[in-house]
């Protein structure tokens, strides 16, 4: 039988064929990184045709919408175009070109522009308009304070993706970012990810439930 030929940056010798070939010193198990990196792309890729559908249905029933809305819902679905291509980038970078070299899956790649900072460009305007629209169905004095908090929660957001962007790109290594404080900026990101969809839904339950009495 003949030998076994090692995957380029595996090591040769005892350790031959373990798939730890060029894995930095202090990494964690490989599955605790490749798991987050496919499943999460592949969720991103599912709420991708869910959007496109949307679009389309979009573009079908609502032929008369002002200029304004068209260019708002096609401006969010191109940067979430523009974000699942360059994450299919990341992909390649990682699981094709990097292949048998699991130092490659420690590379930022394009993934500190098409997570932390295009996520939050859709997701800042996608809330704004959504806060836009509750201010002008309800018109009441207090509703303009809720819309300003949610926005400034938004632009918070923008502020803490362009922060982790930056800090991935001046590390280079997702390992190099944790060390330069990473974490902290993506946890002021989704923190104020997370405080907005409360109050969008207390929101809208309380404007249903006043509209039906």
């Amino acid at each position: 039988m003949a030998d076994a030929t090692p995957l380029p940056g595996t090591p040769a010798g005892p350790d031959a064929g373990t798939g730890l070939g060029g894995l930095p010193p202090g990494m964690p198990p490989i599955a605790s990184i490749t798991a987050p990196l496919i499943f999460g792309g592949l969720i991103n890729l599912y709420l991708f045709g869910v959007l496109t559908v949307q679009v389309y249905l979009y573009y079908l029933n609502f032929p008369s919408d002002t200029k304004y809305f068209k260019s708002l819902v096609y401006g969010v679905f191109f940067l979430d175009t523009v974000s699942t291509m360059m994450t299919f980038g990341d992909w390649y970078h990682w699981f094709a070109e990097g292949f048998g070299n699991l130092s490659a899956i420690d590379d930022v790649f394009l993934s500190g522009i098409d997570t932390p900072m295009l996520g939050s460009f859709v997701a800042a305007i996608v809330q704004g308009f959504y806060a836009y629209r509750i201010y002008k169905l309800e018109r009441k004095s207090r509703t303009w304070i809720i819309c300003s908090l949610i926005l400034a929660a938004a632009l918070v957001q923008v502020a803490g993706g362009i922060m982790g962007a930056v800090v991935s790109f001046q590390s280079q290594k997702f390992s190099k970012a944790k060390a330069r404080g990473q974490p902290s900026v993506y946890e002021l990101w989704l923190f104020c990810c997370f405080v907005r969809k409360p109050r969008f839904i207390t929101n809208r339950v309380q404007y249903s439930s006043e509209s039906s009495t």
